[in-house]
């Protein structure tokens, strides 16, 4: 009787709950009580609701929201209450037109979100729109993609790489060309400098805004004229997140948004959005003072998606620079057929008729030599922004139709071990560890990094490529601390020598730049004693150098000389270098450096006596530094070093963010 009882209670209760359930079910699918919900900014659903307006503080984040007839908003930003008012406006189409209303057309990610709160689900795909129907024919789509560019160092836009969102429309991999791309970067007018660019970058000086456009034009931009590998990773959605994600692009294209290199780049918007889009918890800040476009790859690798609870990113493909293609092609060629391969690209015109005269020896893999000469005059000319190429490819054209039709030879290449993305280090830093020398005993080194990707960094850039912003070393020592260096931006980049004619083209000298103040490798601290060439223990200091490098095949292993002229203050403000170094670097997990310096100081202008000539003794710096990987998160640096003024050791561990 009394198990009964209880039973009977407990199924009362249940019932009741459920009943309570339901209630609020139909409670919250009423607009009135969305429009509760949203009034307060730390509901959940008002968060959601401000994301997708782009409001923080109930103010927009936009520059612009108006674009000739189209604005971002049916409601007046900035008045009381715009944010519910613009609610309402979506709320009363809704309730005349429903999902058929000609606004779904201007503000489809809105009218959709709105829709699965009052009706559980997405609305249905809304075919009266036509320009949305024609992009994304019957509504369907196979796949949302991020593609990373990786880094571009001829140009600094585009140095830390860069990333799109890319949408597949059920047409499959053989028709890649008809894919979208949506793409966001600052709006640069034409003919603008080096200088003005980046000093508008870094302190906010353009707009910026997402555009869309296909991803042939992007792949042919990038892989082919600019010699970039593409990373594309492709998002595990259910099909309403996809859609979710279309929407969203149809909605923000054409508007502006500020724009700063360093922080609110393509890596923060594209971020953003796949955070808000997916649900995915990214955690991303409104207003980071750093972001850059790899630190997104390393967000999205361990995260998962809240509606399916399986990873984000369900696969990952790899498509080499048009560089890397046209090696391969050139070295699966017989020697004969390299032969011509030279000729057509030295003396086109004449090795191209000879071709087509029947002069050429017959070889079956002539075809290939012909097609890869093609692709190095099509990658020339599309590098030159001109026609100044086009009767050199025309000539070699000619020729290859000359012979019988052939499948094209399409080598397979796989990634280097040391350039994936989402297997590198992380670039931020923060670092500690002890320093033995002769003339200091023992000191801890403190060392901060926002970004780092250099020799001591296990990084995805590749071998003798560095790039390093905002990097300050610290020591503390028995007397108190010293700056050893504040870093302000490094960039080096090493030309990649090979057999096909491209890196002539594109010449072989490897470069470096460092912007930064500290005190010169080998020499003394000068702290505190201007006399002696210091200012408070550090010195303003700029470091150029050029040289030669070569690396062989893997970009693994790197061999290379420089002239170092360096410019700062002190004793001897103008010092040449002499540079060697090399460079071990098989993968992720460790890395190995040996420079070689033989500095000679020569001094014009003393800081101590106007102009008044100073001479020096040239001096030898030789260190060596390892990096291993101890964690996910965690490296230790081994760092060996001997100067004619100094020499020691340190061990250093790093975390990594």
């Amino acid at each position: 009787m009394r198990i009964s009882v209880l039973f009977l209670m407990s199924a009362l209760a249940l019932f009741h709950l459920s009943a309570h359930a339901e209630q609020l079910k139909k409670e919250f699918q009423t607009p009135a009580y969305l429009q509760k919900l949203i009034a307060d900014p730390s509901s959940q659903l008002g968060q959601a609701w401000r994301n997708l307006l782009f409001v923080k503080n109930e103010k927009p984040l936009m520059l612009e929201w108006n674009n000739g007839d189209h604005t971002f908003y049916q409601t007046q930003p900035n008045t009381p209450n715009w944010v519910l008012a613009e609610l309402q406006a979506v709320l009363n189409d809704l309730s005349e037109s429903g999902f058929n209303s000609e606004k779904v057309c201007e503000y489809p990610a809105r009218f959709n979100w709105v829709y699965r709160q009052l009706h559980g689900g997405p609305m249905p795909f809304p075919l009266h729109c036509k320009e949305l129907a024609n992009w994304i024919e019957g509504g369907k789509v196979q796949s949302v993609d991020l593609l990373l560019v990786s880094g571009y160092l001829s140009n600094p836009a585009s140095t830390f790489g860069h990333t799109l969102l890319n949408v597949r429309a059920g047409l499959g991999a053989s028709h890649r060309s008809l894919e979208d791309s949506m793409n966001y970067g600052a709006l640069v007018p034409p003919g603008e400098g080096v200088l003005p660019y980046i000093f508008k970058g870094l302190f906010g000086g353009y707009s910026a805004g997402f555009s869309d456009g296909a991803y042939s034009a992007h792949m042919n931009t990038y892989q082919e004229k600019e010699l970039r590998a593409i990373w594309r990773y492709e998002f595990d959605l259910s099909e309403s997140q996809k859609m979710d994600f279309v929407y969203r692009m149809a909605e923000v294209v054409t508007f502006k948004f500020p724009y700063y290199f360093l922080s609110e780049n393509c890596g923060w918007a594209m971020g953003r959005m796949i955070s808000e889009v997916s649900g995915a918890s990214l955690n991303i800040n409104d207003d980071p003072t750093w972001f850059a476009p790899i630190e997104l790859i390393h967000l999205l690798k361990d995260v998962k998606n809240p509606e399916t609870n399986a990873p984000l990113v369900k696969t990952v493909q790899y498509t080499a620079a048009g560089q890397s293609v046209l090696q391969a092609k050139y070295a699966a060629l017989s020697p004969a057929s390299k032969h011509l391969y030279q000729r057509l690209i030295e003396s086109p015109f004449n090795a191209s008729q000879d071709v087509v005269n029947g002069q050429i020896p017959s070889a079956t893999d002539t075809e290939y030599a012909l097609d890869a000469a093609l692709s190095f005059w099509q990658t020339v000319n599309l590098d030159s922004e001109t026609n100044r190429y086009i009767n050199e490819k025309d000539a070699v054209l000619k020729a290859r139709l000359s012979l019988p039709a052939k499948v094209p030879h399409i080598p397979e290449i796989n990634p280097y071990p040391n350039s994936i993305p989402h297997e590198s280090q992380k670039s931020g830093q923060l670092q500690a560890g002890v320093l033995f020398s002769n003339r200091r005993n023992s000191e801890v080194k403190l060392k901060y990094a926002s970004f780092e990707q250099g020799d001591r960094t296990l990084h995805p850039l590749g071998v003798g490529r560095a790039l390093s912003v905002f990097v300050f070393d610290a020591a503390l020592t028995k007397s108190g601390y010293r700056l050893d260096e504040a870093k302000v931006l490094a960039v080096s980049s090493v030309g990649v020598p090979d057999d096909t004619g491209m890196s002539d083209y594109g010449g072989l000298l490897s470069w470096r730049v460092d912007v930064a103040l500290g005190r010169r490798m080998g020499e003394p601290d000068y702290l505190d004693d201007f006399d002696q060439g210091g200012f408070h223990g550090v010195r303003p200091k700029f470091t150029s150098a050029v040289g030669f490098t070569k690396t062989n095949a893997q970009r693994t292993v790197m061999a290379g000389a420089y002239i170092e002229p360096e410019v700062g203050t002190g004793e001897h403000p103008v010092t040449f270098g002499w540079l060697g170094k090399a460079q071990y670097r098989p993968n992720h997990r460790f890395s190995t450096t040996l420079d070689l310096r033989l500095r000679a100081a020569y001094s014009p202008v003393s800081a101590n006596s106007m102009f008044v000539g100073h001479g020096r003794q040239s001096t030898m710096f030789v260190e060596s530094n390892s990096v291993i990987r101890v964690s996910k998160n965690g490296a230790m640096n081994v760092e060996l070093y001997h100067s004619d003024l100094d020499h020691g050791a340190g061990i250093y561990f790093s975390h990594t963010f």
